[in-house]
């Protein structure tokens, strides 16, 4: 029994090594589908689709994936899995935290402006804030949430930055998204104009697995000064 579930968690670990989705070649493919296939059908002669049957406050068949669905904390679901392939079941929940703390167990991520560690801009001058991201696991589309400070402004919308695949520039932050991220450290470079003198709150800084957000990383809350 004990083999069994050894054998079974070697099989699932080839399944999430296909990075961008696909193995590396079709050599490689053809290798671990002539390895794995006999366990999945088991006894059957064809693989049996997959389908998760919801029970509970909720009745639902899901045979169609990616699939998300929303429930109140009061509802209770029973959640069954048949089928030949695995499914990856993630659950997680949503809050406004008013005082977060710095989160550092998947990413560490931490900001700075390029002219002064301490926070304090001048207005006028265009200022680069940089997020330095700490991945430490491989990770598969990563969105990293970098916000702006308010009184600032873009000096510049550059799109095609290395390990990036897009940014989305908002008004309260910049989005970017990256395909792969292995092991290792990145920076991300925002030019920022600032414009209004002031004290501004800039919100944490965060890093999180698309897909899968209970995997994340943020650093804390502090303040910005902006000086005539």
């Amino acid at each position: 029994m004990e083999n069994a579930q050894s054998l079974g968690k070697m099989r699932n670990y080839f399944f999430e090594t296909r990075k961008p989705g696909y193995w590396q070649n079709t050599f490689e493919l053809a290798q671990i589908i002539e390895t794995i296939l006999p366990d999945l059908l088991g006894t059957h002669s064809t693989v049996k689709k997959t389908m998760l049957q919801i029970k509970g406050d909720v009745v639902k068949t899901v045979t169609e994936f990616p699939f998300e669905m929303e429930v109140a904390p009061t509802q209770n679901i029973e959640v069954t899995k048949t089928g030949s392939f695995p499914v990856y079941l993630a659950s997680y929940q949503k809050y406004w935290d008013k005082a977060p703390k710095e989160y550092k167990d998947n990413f560490e991520i931490t900001t700075h402006f390029s002219n002064d560690s301490s926070s304090k801009l001048k207005a006028g001058e265009e200022v680069t804030l940089t997020a330095k991201v700490k991945v430490k696991h491989d990770a598969q589309y990563v969105m990293i949430n970098i916000p702006i400070p308010g009184g600032c402004s873009y000096a510049e919308k550059r799109n095609y930055f290395r390990n990036e695949s897009h940014r989305g520039y908002f008004k309260n932050e910049t989005a970017i998204f990256c395909e792969f991220l292995p092991v290792g450290e990145y920076s991300f470079e925002i030019k920022l104009i600032p414009r209004y003198s002031g004290v501004y709150t800039l919100n944490p800084a965060k890093a999180e697995l698309m897909y899968f957000p209970v995997f994340s990383g943020n650093n804390e809350m502090r303040e910005v000064k902006i000086q005539e």
